[in-house]
């Protein structure tokens, strides 16, 4: 079972990324347009799917190492199970999802511009942080 310090980072980073910040960049702003029940409802089973994706990966993670996920510091153990069968890094991808959920429901273009902004940057950090650490 995995320890619970090994799944509070993960769980942290979605709460601040994938919580806080769009409830601070979507507060009092308003929507870009009408939003439509079903609109509404895409972009929260987009991000519940978000989170889910995020737990899942986390969990499998925790079971592979005993110390917290860290950019500067690779498990020692390759996953291939779960999502990591398919994604490269699907505590990103979750995160990313979540808002990108967000920015669906609520019809956000600032939600939409941080999704991008958040790809990105998280793309950036996988190039220049974590692959030469691997090599």
């Amino acid at each position: 079972m995995p320890r619970l310090r090994v799944l509070l980072a993960p769980l942290v980073a979605l709460a601040l990324l994938g919580g806080v910040v769009p409830w601070w960049l979507a507060r009092g702003a308003r929507a870009s347009g009408e939003i439509s029940f079903a609109e509404w409802v895409a972009g929260v089973l987009l991000a519940i799917a978000g989170a889910a994706l995020t737990l899942r990966a986390a969990l499998l993670l925790g079971e592979a190492r005993e110390e917290p996920p860290s950019p500067s510091r690779p498990s020692g153990r390759f996953i291939v199970r779960g999502p990591y069968r398919r994604i490269r890094h699907p505590l990103y991808a979750g995160v990313v999802l979540v808002v990108l959920g967000e920015a669906i429901a609520l019809h956000s273009t600032a939600l939409f511009i941080y999704a991008a902004a958040l790809a990105i940057i998280l793309h950036l950090l996988v190039v220049f942080v974590e692959e030469p650490r691997l090599r």
